[in-house]
């Protein structure tokens, strides 16, 4: 009884979804900890030690370093500061990279969004980048959104996997899509957000009161909307 009970165990273990997630920042963290309230199995790696305790005892597996992280799951997701760290996470890593998917969402220009895509597809992986829309405290709510390019069989492949962090908006194949869409949105909100900062002195200055609807009417024409490229949507049978 026992040994069939250890073999069923075994046999669900192996059943649960995969992943890798390297880079344990707030960003990285609260993704690390969506993974594991879907019941995914999550392998963890960061640069720098000591960032994995609470995640671990919810049953997350600290890898030794990057190369075994990678080798853990066929979908590795990165969560770093620039393009810098990502090659240098992946080289270290080079060996294991054949057959997988790689899914960089740090951000950088849409040129080394598609420098990596081109440098992991020399070695046999699979690439996509994506702009998270929201903080950390908006990672596990399908309500937020993350801009997604690349291969767009790639995506479908893993939108599942996607979608536990957050909505996923496909913008097309080329891979500089995502910062692409990533920037122009962050623009149009800190420009309306300067605008409404300098409507707010203004009307200060003579005597107007001001009040929070203001800022939420900037909020809103700075982060609204489908963004200035225009989305290219998949429908629900993609």
């Amino acid at each position: 009884m026992a040994v069939a009970q250890q073999e069923n165990a075994e046999q669900q273990e192996n059943s649960r979804p995969s992943v890798a997630l390297i880079g344990l920042g707030p960003m990285g963290r609260a993704m690390a900890g969506a993974y594991l309230d879907a019941g995914y199995a999550v392998t963890l790696w960061n640069r720098s030690p000591g960032r994995a305790g609470d995640l671990l005892a919810r049953g997350a597996v600290l890898a030794t370093d990057a190369a075994a992280a990678v080798a853990s799951a066929e979908l590795v997701v990165l969560s770093l500061a620039g393009y810098d760290a990502v090659f240098a996470v992946l080289a270290a890593a080079e060996a294991e990279l054949p057959g997988k998917a790689v899914v960089n969402l740090g951000s950088d220009t849409p040129d080394r969004a598609r420098e990596a895509a081109r440098w992991l597809a020399e070695r046999g992986a699979g690439c996509l980048t994506g702009g998270v829309q929201v903080p950390p405290s908006g990672i596990g709510r399908p309500e937020s959104s993350t801009y997604y390019s690349g291969p767009v069989e790639l995506f479908r492949r893993h939108r599942a996997a996607l979608e536990v962090l957050t909505g996923a908006d496909y913008r097309g194949d080329d891979p500089g899509l995502a910062q692409l869409s990533h920037r122009i949105r962050t623009d149009r909100f800190w420009t309306s957000l300067t605008a409404c900062l300098h409507a707010a002195a203004v009307a200060e200055a003579k005597g107007i009161a001001t009040d929070e609807s203001l800022f939420r009417a900037a909020a809103g024409a700075g982060c609204g909307g489908s963004g200035a490229t225009g989305p290219v949507r998949l429908s629900e049978g993609q």
